[in-house]
């Protein structure tokens, strides 16, 4: 819920729900309840705010199943980069993928915020792909750098074949790169 320049503008927001209906709150004021078709639930006309979208779904009594809150990132953006795993097999097809997100202080994504990330595997390890899910980019996987999708990307890594460290650094322009460690055993 973190769309920068959008503020005060309308959107529709879609609920997923297996409930019988769903209510939307946007920073306590509620949008309503809707009941669910299709395991959706579309709410028209939402003003966009920063701050916290609460979805709630409630069975055919009326009673809550669930809720599910979303907040707007607070603070300057870092990279986040978190790996799947710590360790790899040598010698086999082992991989580790590692999440880059491009975050609040708060580490709440910044789904309105994308840049070039550049990714370097050092050690026992190497960089097999690296990718966001944007359509028609015109980057290559192949490639060690690559443009965030809604403030996201994925580094696929695998082991060599002799254990030891891999160290991966991640950099993007103005921001402070970050760097973990795996094993291959």
């Amino acid at each position: 819920w973190s769309w920068a320049g959008c503020e005060g503008k309308k959107t529709k927001v879609t609920v997923y729900s297996d409930g019988e209906t769903a209510e939307l709150i946007v920073n306590g004021h509620s949008y309503g309840r809707k009941k669910t078709k299709e395991y959706k639930a579309v709410f028209k006309r939402v003003v966009y705010e920063p701050g916290t979208i609460t979805a709630i779904s409630y069975d055919g009594e009326g009673k809550e199943q669930s809720r599910t809150s979303m907040k707007t990132a607070a603070g300057a953006t870092e990279l986040r980069v978190v790996a799947d795993r710590s360790t790899l097999q040598a010698k086999t097809q082992d991989l580790a993928y590692i999440s880059i997100d491009l975050t609040g202080a708060d580490g709440t994504t910044k789904s309105s915020e994308d840049t070039a990330v550049t990714v370097e595997v050092d050690g026992a390890g190497k960089l097999l792909a690296l990718g966001s899910a944007r359509p028609n980019m015109g980057e290559n996987f192949f490639s060690d750098t690559h443009t965030t999708y809604y403030g996201k990307a994925l580094a696929v890594v695998r082991g060599g074949d002799v254990p030891g460290k891999v160290t991966v650094t991640v950099k993007a322009k103005g921001l402070r790169a970050k760097t973990l460690e795996l094993e291959v055993i």
